[in-house]
């Protein structure tokens, strides 16, 4: 079977979401393997990749697995699911070892992978999704990390870095003409809302001399990029005056 038909064929084999719960099939922990291992071993062309993005298997059935499906006996299809999540969101520039390609037809593919992305960053600034995964990450900080098994180190590496790769994403413009706001503000929104940000901030204050430093402090860079510092003054500035006038009273 030809690496074209063996993705279509697992991708059907996964299940479907039918407005309510999503009925995974009998072969979807199989299926979902197939798929990591196309990734994998994908060509510099990535046509597996582009060929995953292109069907919107993040939006019809990663996200619908994570935030619907909660049994135990569903772990290792969550599992599957979250490290799919984790590579399919990688950055293009990630894809390509960290340089733009130079050949006319890879920077095609280059820019296809972000166009992809790009439309299915409205979809991942979905609470439920952060919702998922902070209840995911939550009782991992909470366990000392004398006693951390290996499933939740990968828990602690997959989450923050399905958050990093999601704010990554270049935003499009606006979501509508009526309004300003785009899809890196519901990222932000939905991370504020699930309590994300107060984790990421607990992490960065414990995480010295740890190799997560790194990952938090490109999520906080990458949360405030669309800011100016004008903004940002401004905003720290009117904090400051409220907690001044709180100290008041």
């Amino acid at each position: 079977m030809s690496s074209f038909n063996q993705i279509q064929t697992a991708c059907g084999a996964l299940g479907y979401f039918d407005g309510k719960t999503y009925l995974k099939d009998d072969d979807c922990e199989d299926a979902l393997r197939i798929l990591l291992r196309c990734l994998k071993y994908e060509n510099e062309r990535k046509d597996a990749r582009l060929q995953m993005l292109e069907s919107k298997i993040i939006e019809n059935d990663l996200i619908p697995i994570l935030i619907r499906l909660n049994s135990k006996h569903d772990t290792k299809i969550i599992h599957h699911a979250l490290k799919l999540l984790v590579n399919l969101t990688k950055p293009p520039l990630v894809c390509f070892d960290g340089k733009l390609p130079k050949d006319v037809t890879l920077t095609n593919v280059y820019l296809k992978i972000e166009g992809h992305l790009q439309k299915t960053k409205t979809n991942l600034a979905n609470e439920k999704l952060f919702d998922f995964l902070v209840n995911k990450v939550q009782p991992v900080l909470d366990t000392n990390w004398l006693d951390r098994s290996d499933e939740d180190d990968f828990i602690l590496h997959a989450v923050f870095t399905v958050v990093r790769n999601i704010l990554s994403i270049k935003s499009e413009r606006q979501i509508s003409e009526e309004s300003d706001i785009n899809a890196h503000d519901l990222v932000l929104w939905s991370i504020h809302k699930s309590n994300m940000e107060n984790l990421i901030l607990f992490c960065g204050n414990k995480a010295q001399g740890d190799e997560r430093i790194m990952n938090i402090l490109e999520i906080i860079v990458l949360m405030l990029r669309e800011q100016s510092a004008e903004e940002l003054a401004y905003t720290g500035e009117q904090q400051t005056k409220n907690q001044r006038e709180k100290n008041n009273e």
